[in-house]
């Protein structure tokens, strides 16, 4: 329960004292045991400590292998949620793998209109739209984003979550007016149902203030990143790879606003928190750098010239 109204860490406390006991009492290796891990290392996900999620979550679904078939529900709910974590760490093939497994899997168990099936469609086109497949993310939203709104009602969190990823994937190919619409509908659902500091506002105003940054609304995108780092730090603390993300945005906005020193002391910070991982990401700030030097290479250029 505290898992699903996104209280993770209440939840984590729970699910670690629960692991500790059905460790003791059916053992490491029986399927009871690695259903807890299931949900633990879901929670893990959540919080963003993406290594013991996967480490949970890999020994889940070895157990599953052992004890089921590959159609069995539980084992493709753990797969589901491994490549969830997968994608988060930037893995996105295997993320593709394992969730168009699940997907032919609860489409087959629950059919292609039921919320599970389109819990595992958003997760996917989410890893669609990091592997450049843009058409094929929107079709897959789409049909969530129907699923939602029939079995769950525009008002749901689920139709919001729906919408916001549709919004994300509108971004990407560049239509920001249609993008900043959907966030801004799904961050008013999302508020009339959540506090303003839970965990999901910090991605919501990230998204939303990249859009207006494509927008060339700075303020608007340097306002809604600062309130998307300050929910994110209070989540994940001031060295998660999420805080790295939001610097980096804020220095891209400052850089075009032409508030050089800012910019350069945000992506000095995500350089010191990417540093200490294998992320893709690391590579970020240093592409923001080079875009800047050779934004400013440009204008020097123009200006000789003129």
């Amino acid at each position: 329960v505290y898992r699903n109204i996104g209280n993770y860490q209440e939840s984590k406390n729970f699910l670690e004292q629960a692991l500790r006991s059905y460790s003791t009492h059916y053992g490491d290796d029986h399927i009871e045991t690695a259903w807890i891990s299931t949900y633990l290392g879901s929670v893990y996900r959540h919080i963003g400590d993406y290594n013991k999620s996967l480490i949970l979550l890999e020994k889940a679904q070895s157990i599953y292998r052992r004890n089921y078939n590959e159609d069995n529900i539980k084992s493709i709910c753990n797969a589901a949620y491994l490549g969830q974590v997968y994608k988060n760490l930037g893995n996105y093939p295997k993320a593709q793998e394992l969730l168009e497994r699940s997907l032919l899997a609860y489409e087959k168990q629950y059919g292609s209109n039921h919320t599970k099936t389109a819990w595992i469609i958003v997760h996917l086109s989410s890893v669609y739209r990091h592997l450049g497949l843009a058409q094929k993310s929107k079709e897959l939203l789409k049909k969530a984003v129907e699923s939602y709104r029939h079995n769950n009602g525009e008002n749901s969190i689920e139709f919001a979550w729906s919408i916001a990823h549709l919004g994300a994937m509108y971004k990407d190919i560049g239509e920001i007016d249609e993008s900043i619409k959907l966030l801004e509908t799904s961050l008013t659902i999302y508020k009339s149902h959540l506090k303003g500091d839970h965990i999901i506002f910090g991605w919501i105003f990230r998204i939303l203030g990249n859009a207006y940054r494509d927008q060339m609304n700075y303020d608007q995108s340097i306002e809604l990143l600062q309130k998307a780092l300050e929910v994110n730090e209070k989540h994940y603390g001031r060295n998660h790879i999420k805080i790295a993300y939001t610097l980096c945005d804020l220095a891209s906005t400052n850089f075009a606003l032409g508030y050089n020193k800012a910019a350069l002391e945000y992506v000095n910070k995500a350089v010191d928190i990417l540093d200490h991982g294998q992320h893709l990401y690391k590579y970020k700030p240093y592409e923001i750098l080079a875009d800047y030097h050779l934004s400013e290479a440009k204008k020097s250029e123009n200006g000789m010239i003129s």
